[in-house]
C-alpha cells in the first residue's frame, strides 16, 4: 500500500514536468475554412523548418502542441497553404488561442508576448502598405519601435523587432544601434540566459559594439587638404572627387544603400537640395554589396555623381563616424555639415 501511495505522489509531478517542456495552441477559424492541414514552423537558422502538421477538425477548429525548453521560448509560425495565419513565441507551459481567417487576419489570447508580437505584425504591416518609403516615416517608426523595445526589454517579442525590415532595409543598422541590442540582451539573459535567440543577439550586439568603438575611434580624425578619392560609379567608370571640385562647390556625401535612413534621405533632403541650389554631388557608398547598391541606383535614379568604395578605405581619410556624413568643399574650404543642414 504504501509503494501505491509513493507511486501516486510521483506521477502527478512527472505529469507537471512533462507538461512545462510543451506549450498548448489551439484555435479556429472565424469564417470556416475547408478540410485542410495546417503547418507549425520555427526558425533554424536563416530558415523555417516544418515541425508539425495540424489537420483541421470540421468544425474549423484545431489544436497542437509543441515542445518548449524551460527558460528557452521560442518562436513559431502556423501557415495554411502558402499564406502565414499567425506568429506566436511560447513559453513552456503557455497555453493560447487563436482567431483566424484565410486571408491572414488573426488574434491571440493568452500570452502577452504573443500579443506584444502580432500587434507588432501588425504596425509593421501598415507601414509597408501606407506608400513609398520616406525619411520621415521611416524615422517616426524607428523612433516608435525604439521606445517598444526599452520599455520592454525582458520580453522576447523585441526581438524580431530588432531584425526587422522597411522594405528590406534593417530598421536597427546605425551603429549606435548596438547599445540598444547590447542593453536587451543582457535584460533577457536575466530570464533567459541559455536562449540560443539571446546568444544570437548578444554576438550582434559585439559586432555592433566594435564597429561604433572603431567609428568613435576616427570622429576626431582631421580632414587634411582635400584627401583625392577615386571609385567606380554603376557603370565601372573610375570618378574621381577632383572632377567634382574643379568645378566649383561640391558636396561630398558618404552613406550605405543598406540604410534605410541614408536611402530616404537621398530623396527626402539630397535631391530637393540640388534641384535648388544645382551644387555639384559627389556621393560615395560605403558597403560590399554592390548588387544592392546597382539596384538603389536604378531605383532612386539619382542625377549625381555615385561612387561604390567597397572597402570602405574612405572612412579614415575623412573621420566618416555616421551616416549619411556630408562635407561640403568650396574652393580651399572644407567643412562638415549636419544632416538637417541640407533642410533649411
Amino acid at each position: 500500500m504504501r509503494n501505491f501511495s509513493i507511486l501516486w505522489a510521483v506521477v502527478p509531478f512527472m505529469l507537471l514536468v512533462c507538461s512545462c517542456r510543451q506549450a498548448y495552441v489551439r484555435g479556429n477559424f472565424v469564417c470556416g475554412a475547408p478540410a485542410s492541414t495546417l503547418v507549425v514552423k520555427s526558425p533554424v537558422g536563416q530558415t523555417l523548418k516544418v515541425i508539425d502538421t495540424v489537420q483541421l477538425s470540421k468544425d474549423a477548429s484545431f489544436r497542437f502542441r509543441v515542445p518548449v525548453k524551460r527558460g528557452e521560448p521560442e518562436f513559431f509560425y502556423l501557415y495554411k497553404d502558402s499564406v502565414k495565419l499567425s506568429s506566436l513565441v511560447l513559453k513552456a507551459g503557455d497555453r493560447v488561442r487563436i482567431e483566424c481567417d484565410t486571408l491572414g487576419s488573426w488574434t491571440v489570447s493568452g500570452s502577452e508576448d504573443c500579443e506584444m508580437l502580432r500587434s507588432n505584425e501588425m504596425e509593421l504591416a501598415a507601414v509597408m502598405a501606407s506608400g513609398e518609403l520616406t525619411y520621415r516615416r521611416y524615422m517616426d517608426y524607428y523612433r516608435k519601435m525604439v521606445r517598444f523595445v526599452l520599455s520592454n526589454a525582458h520580453s522576447m517579442a523585441v526581438v524580431p523587432v530588432l531584425y526587422s525590415k522597411l522594405w528590406d532595409m534593417p530598421l536597427f543598422s546605425r551603429p549606435s544601434d548596438a547599445v540598444i541590442l547590447s542593453n536587451v540582451a543582457d535584460s533577457l539573459s536575466e530570464s533567459y540566459p541559455n536562449s540560443r535567440y539571446v546568444r544570437q543577439l548578444r554576438q550582434d550586439a559585439k559586432k555592433g559594439l566594435d564597429k561604433l568603438y572603431l567609428n568613435n575611434m576616427l570622429q576626431n580624425a582631421e580632414v587634411k587638404d582635400f584627401p583625392e578619392l577615386e571609385f567606380p560609379d554603376v557603370n565601372g567608370s573610375v570618378r574621381k572627387l577632383s572632377d567634382c571640385t574643379s568645378e566649383g562647390r561640391t558636396l561630398l556625401v558618404f552613406w550605405d544603400c543598406t540604410d534605410a535612413a541614408s536611402a530616404a534621405y537621398n530623396l527626402d533632403v539630397l535631391l530637393p537640395y540640388y534641384r535648388k541650389n544645382r551644387v555639384n554631388i559627389y556621393q560615395v557608398n560605403l558597403g560590399l554589396d554592390k548588387n544592392a547598391w546597382a539596384a538603389m541606383m536604378k531605383a532612386q535614379n539619382l542625377p549625381w555623381t555615385n561612387v561604390c568604395d567597397i572597402r570602405s578605405s574612405s572612412l579614415s581619410a575623412y573621420g566618416v563616424d555616421a551616416l549619411p556624413c556630408i562635407f561640403e568643399i568650396d574652393g580651399s574650404s572644407v567643412e562638415r555639415l549636419s544632416t538637417d543642414a541640407l533642410r533649411r
